[in-house]
């Protein structure tokens, strides 16, 4: 009798979860018991198809937001983690451009503060329009500080005082047109009707090198996002804070700062609004699962506490609510570059 042989076809059937359970994919693994060969399935462990960019270097307060949210937020969409990719350089510009032409599946997001992503677009030929991203949601905010050499000024008050002498023209340090600081810096001083001759921009590539300028030859003060990282500057006495400008009692971060409330002088509270959006397109559901996990990851109390000890205030806005913020934005900004060419 003749031998007889067996060939044993396997197959698996593999299901991942990416954005959605609509969204499957399903792997034939062919294989043969007379060579050993086993099948398996494909899990999506997050390396390298789900994608948060991050328009800034790494350790700036974007990163670093979006590095503490990513992996809690992984855990409500049942993936292992996100990768963390770093396109810094023009003002969040190549981050942003890069995110908007990549493809519309959900596996890349990008995060960024509103006022730096609306600003690239206002100030710059861009590739990427706001109003085209899908929106997902809103996480934090944060709040900028005027920083100066320690000592040079007594108050923010002598500042402005120095400010409005036409014979004086004080450097101030920010991080590049367009960018939230120096939005931030621009309509503060357009509040109090400082006149765009009567100082000078220093633009940085980062927030920590506008910090530490007032402690240089080269600026007398600055405007950067308060964040802990900073908070070495102020200890090392490199530089000391002339304004805290959130509209409370008492700074989040450093309590004896001053406050729009505890100042003399009229100056707006801007918020640097971390959002979430996806490349335009994004089908509906997928939109609505990333934007119901990504509430529910803010809401999280490890979170929250995360978030209060690094000076953050909670926001938490849905697909809408980011839309209409950015839309607010792209209308407001007008006057910001209207200033910003006048002072050309």
């Amino acid at each position: 009798m003749g031998k007889v042989y067996y060939c044993i076809i396997v197959i698996c059937m593999c299901m991942t979860h990416r954005r959605s359970a609509t969204r499957r994919r399903v792997l034939f693994t062919i294989g043969s018991a007379a060579v050993g060969a086993t099948a398996g399935c494909l899990g999506n462990n997050g390396s390298e198809e789900d994608t948060i960019v991050i328009p800034w270097g790494a350790g700036g307060s974007t990163d670093t937001l979006f590095r503490e949210f990513g992996p809690l937020w992984a855990d409500e969409l049942e993936i292992s983690d996100f990768n963390y990719e770093n396109r810094e350089g023009a003002g969040s510009r190549q981050g942003m451009n890069y995110a908007f032409t990549q493809e519309s599946d959900g596996s890349t997001l990008v995060g960024n503060a509103i006022t730096a992503a609306v600003g690239g677009q206002k100030m710059y030929d861009t590739r990427y329009d706001m109003r085209e991203f899908t929106s997902i949601g809103s996480t934090v905010g944060l709040f900028p500080a005027w920083y100066a050499e320690p000592d040079k000024y007594d108050d923010f008050s002598s500042f402005v005082e120095e400010l409005r002498n036409p014979d004086s023209t004080p450097v101030i340090a920010s991080t590049g047109r367009g960018s939230f600081n120096d939005i931030a810096l621009e309509m503060t001083l357009s509040n109090l009707d400082i006149p765009t001759d009567n100082y000078r921009v220093l633009p940085t590539d980062s927030g920590s090198a506008a910090a530490q300028a007032p402690a240089s030859p080269d600026a007398d003060a600055a405007v950067v996002i308060m964040q802990p990282s900073l908070l070495g500057y102020l200890e090392d006495g490199l530089a000391e804070i002339l304004l805290h400008a959130q509209d409370t009692e008492e700074s989040s971060l450093v309590p004896e700062a001053p406050t729009i409330q505890t100042i003399d002088h009229d100056v707006p509270e801007f918020t640097a609004e971390y959002g979430v959006w996806a490349p335009p397109g994004l089908e509906e559901e997928n939109q609505t699962t990333l934007t119901e996990t990504m509430q529910t990851t803010v809401e999280k109390s490890e979170f929250q506490n995360w978030a209060s000890d690094q000076g953050f205030s909670i926001i938490n806005n849905n697909a809408e609510q980011l839309s209409e913020s950015t839309d607010e934005m792209l209308n407001t900004l007008d006057d910001y570059v209207g200033r910003v060419d006048e002072g050309i």
